[in-house]
């Protein structure tokens, strides 16, 4: 069955505007993504003239993508199955292209776009027939969200926030909550997307998969159109051309992403300080996110901050929302890489942070029906709270329990990855406060002292090697909490006394040197608070 889709892209520009904006939009894209390996190859460029479409240009182009190519697809085909071919007829505001693959020839992804000057309100611009209409479903793209899933980040985030932004030419923006129904010039662009991919046992994941990386293509490029107005505004469509050619040299290689800091919610934990608790742990769990980024930066691997806003709902009150990219290919256990590949790793995380009380759900795109949450409750306490959690007697009774020592040096394979903390506590005194040493039995002596109640809940259905799979991931947190946690004692006396600011104000440095060593960022990389 042909999957058939309807995406409505509403504009705050003219029709007449967008033609430039896009042709601009299209050339600056392909400048910014062009790297030795991968990019856009033309191969016919020409005019044409037909019934359906009267006059306009034909190209024929070649798609190569391969690290676009998710991972459950390398496992049946190769790297260069994601090298696509497109033919596109342009007679604006009318367009068509037809993506086919040589590596999967059944696979067929035709766009058909219409372009009004409305606020995406017609209902059949396509002339769809009764029986398409009914199996059509309909989602209008929000130019003004940026997007949130694992495709967003492949194919290239504007970090602008529109909710701010306003066009110094034009006067144009904020765009605010229903801006779709107030803004004047408006248009939208309708793309209706047919999807053939009839093959057993994997068509189904491959047109989603598609779906999801057209959506994701058709945000990213409508909000690059909006975001660079100031640029492509008063010009005429003979300078962008010839703007066009002089980029046609061949493009340098393009830096690779930072390795921005690890979660909070992994180091969002106990320190041993409950006088002025929460305001004295955040500091400390801030200089300690802040320090660990500086030390595990590289120029591939990393946290990636697609989104960080305010929320507040009912079940944690107040705080703040993250939504990551973690990219972890050498953490992948050997045992795994026998049938996945190194980006399995790839997880995404969505975190609610409203200390004391934090939760964050971690999915992996390779593995859809994985899901690990971990909630978090600090207490002024030495851990002896039996239900901070509030679990039910059936809960409770499959809970598993376990004390993490952080003055405890024990090393296994996890936690030479995360990096090991050689501080021996059992030695270590602080200048400035006097704690420590922490000798044994260390929990029941100390004041202060609080506690970092994580409830790890691991959902991993998978015959063979779900519970394998389950008890890597366990070991790989224990690491990661530990890790933080003893980094959060030994750098006492470096953030003992500084107020929230002083870190902040480092940290901002920190951030700066990392960028000019590795090269500007694809995406905004901001720490949570």
């Amino acid at each position: 069955m042909v999957l058939i889709k309807e995406f409505r892209i509403v504009m705050p520009i003219s029709l007449e505007e967008y033609e430039i904006a896009q042709t601009y939009m299209v050339m600056k894209m392909v400048e910014e993504n062009t790297t030795s390996t991968e990019g856009i190859e033309v191969l016919e460029s020409r005019p044409f003239e037909d019934d359906a479409y009267g006059k306009g240009q034909y190209t024929s182009k070649v798609y190569r993508l391969q690290s676009k190519a998710p991972a459950w697809l390398s496992k049946l085909a190769p790297a260069h199955a994601l090298v696509m071919q497109e033919e596109a007829w342009n007679a604006y505001p009318r367009c068509k292209s037809v993506l086919k693959c040589p590596y999967f020839t059944k696979f067929q992804l035709t766009i058909e776009t219409v372009h009004r000057a409305d606020n995406g309100r017609s209902e059949n611009v396509h002339g769809l027939s009764k029986e398409q209409l009914a199996a059509r479903q309909v989602e209008y793209v929000d130019i003004a969200f940026p997007g949130k899933d694992c495709w967003s980040y492949l194919v290239g985030r504007c970090s602008q926030d529109f909710s701010k932004f306003k066009s110094a030419r034009t006067g144009r923006g904020p765009l605010l909550k229903g801006w779709q129904d107030r803004c004047d010039p408006v248009m939208t662009a309708y793309k209706l997307m047919k999807i053939d991919a009839p093959y057993w046992g994997f068509g189904r994941q491959l047109e989603q998969t598609m779906l999801a990386g057209e959506r994701a293509l058709f945000l990213e490029t409508h909000r690059h159109c909006f975001d660079w107005i100031d640029k492509w505004y008063g010009m005429t469509m003979q300078q962008i051309y010839e703007l066009e050619q002089q980029n046609n040299s061949t493009l340098d290689e393009k830096p690779v992403k930072p390795a921005p800091p690890l979660s909070s919610e992994h180091i969002d934990g106990g320190s041993l300080d409950s006088e002025g608790i929460y305001s004295k742990y955040h500091v400390a769990h801030t200089y300690v996110v802040m320090k660990m980024s500086q030390q595990h930066t590289t120029g591939n691997e990393g946290i990636e901050v697609l989104e960080n806003k305010m929320f507040e709902d009912n079940a944690l009150g107040k705080g703040r929302y993250t939504n990551k990219v973690y990219h972890l290919q050498s953490k992948v256990p050997a045992w795994l890489t026998t049938f996945a590949p190194a980006d399995s790793l790839i997880m995404q995380e969505e975190a609610w942070n409203a200390f004391p009380k934090c939760k964050s759900v971690m999915k992996c795109p390779y593995f859809p029906r994985f899901q690990l949450t971990i909630e978090t409750v600090h207490r002024p306490d030495k851990g002896q709270s039996e239900n901070v959690h509030g679990l039910s007697e059936e809960q409770l009774a499959t809970r598993e329990v376990e004390y993490i020592d952080i003055a405890s040096t024990e090393k296994d394979y996890w936690s030479y990855l995360v990096g090991n903390n050689n501080v021996d506590f059992s030695k270590f005194k602080s200048e400035k406060t006097g704690r420590g040493p922490l000798l044994e039995g260390w929990q029941d002596r100390c004041d202060p002292v609080m506690t970092a109640y994580k409830l790890v809940t691991i959902d991993a259905p998978y015959w063979g090697f779900g519970y394998r799979l389950e008890q890597a991931l366990i070991s790989g947190e224990k690491a990661l909490f530990t890790e933080s946690h003893r980094n959060c004692f030994s750098w006492i006396d470096e953030w003992c006394g500084m107020t929230l600011q002083q870190v902040r104000e480092v940290e901002q440095q920190t951030q700066s040197a990392l960028n000019e060593k590795l090269g500007k960022p694809t995406l905004a990389t901001r720490m949570e608070g």
